[in-house]
């Protein structure tokens, strides 16, 4: 009961402030991205920077904590593929959006103020190592396969699809806000004074602001249909991948008990909005979308508690 009322109730109450908002129009769409460029461009990377910059890192490349969960997110992508072709017959990039839609979480918008409110920044750790690859895995794999099923054009978009992808990940907020961090710590001289003053005050408007945009957008996007495929999405997502994970990172790879821990509630976020912005982009698969997202984010209230439950029993 005291995770739900101290972690649960905050984070989803201010998503019901959200979505209140925007059904009753007491704010415009516009103002919803403005509020979300604002987290994804300045407030998370600030985070970032100050928490990766400050925080004491492994010696050693945590490479049992990135296989424990990338192993699985391939795994469970694939499934996805397999299971958008033979159970929903779905054309190839209908196959490749459904394998995205299994394995990609909403690390932004539920991620970071559930890790916050049930870890705070120094425990949070392993969910921002896993995060430093997290865009650069899914993007990168997504738009490829999506761009070769798409023809991209022919053989020019081909041959621009590596310069683009890398402009891309180069100027990705978050992956600058790591390098930062990263770049502060490892070389010895730590994040400035002043800079960290800057950081803390910005680091404060990421969990109410995200929260706030993932409930607008949720009545934003809605149920747009194809229920029944999003219900398997989500199952996929919020309970086969993050139990993968667990295996992994407990009984294969062997990780410290809180690193495993904090990996299989990062596998078990929600489905990720961007899941719904890749199909939109390439014109397909729309509903699934964005009904897997609004039905797994709903979900998610109950999955997540149980897990942190589970792990606080254990």
């Amino acid at each position: 009961m005291d995770i739900l009322i101290d972690i649960m109730l905050p984070v989803f109450g201010v998503v019901t402030v959200g979505a209140v908002a925007r059904w009753f129009g007491w704010i415009e769409d516009r103002a919803v991205d403005a509020v979300a460029s604002f987290v994804f461009t300045f407030a998370v990377p600030a985070l970032l920077l100050r928490t990766v910059g400050t925080t004491d890192l492994p010696e050693q490349p945590p490479i049992g904590l990135f296989a424990s969960f990338y192993i699985g997110a391939i795994a469970i992508y694939l499934g996805g593929m397999v299971i958008g072709r033979f159970g929903f017959a779905r054309p190839a990039m209908g196959q490749t959006l459904t394998g995205m839609a299994c394995a990609f979480g909403n690390t932004v918008m539920v991620g970071f103020p559930i890790m916050l409110a049930a870890y705070g920044d120094e425990k949070a750790l392993p969910f921002f190592l896993i995060l430093s690859i997290h865009g650069l895995i899914f993007f990168t794999l997504t738009t490829l396969l999506l761009e070769v099923q798409n023809g991209v054009g022919g053989r020019d978009g081909l041959r621009a699809l590596p310069l683009n992808l890398g402009k891309a990940l180069v100027t990705n907020p978050i992956l600058i806000g790591i390098a930062l961090g990263l770049t502060a710590n490892l070389s010895g001289l730590g994040v400035p004074d002043p800079i960290e003053r800057v950081c803390a005050v910005l680091q404060g408007a990421v969990a109410p602001c995200a929260l706030f945009v993932l409930g607008a957008s949720l009545v934003r996007y809605g149920i747009r249909g194809r229920v029944a495929q999003a219900a398997v999405v989500s199952v996929m997502k919020l309970m086969i991948f993050p139990a993968i994970t667990y295996v992994l990172a407990t009984y294969v790879f062997q990780i410290d008990p809180h690193w495993a821990e904090v990996a299989t509630i990062t596998a078990a976020l929600p489905v990720g909005i961007m899941a719904f912005v890749f199909s939109s982009k390439y014109g397909t698969g729309q509903a699934i979308s964005a009904t897997s997202v609004s039905l797994s984010t709903v979900a998610s209230l109950f999955t997540l508690w149980g897990l942190l439950v589970l792990f606080q029993a254990t």
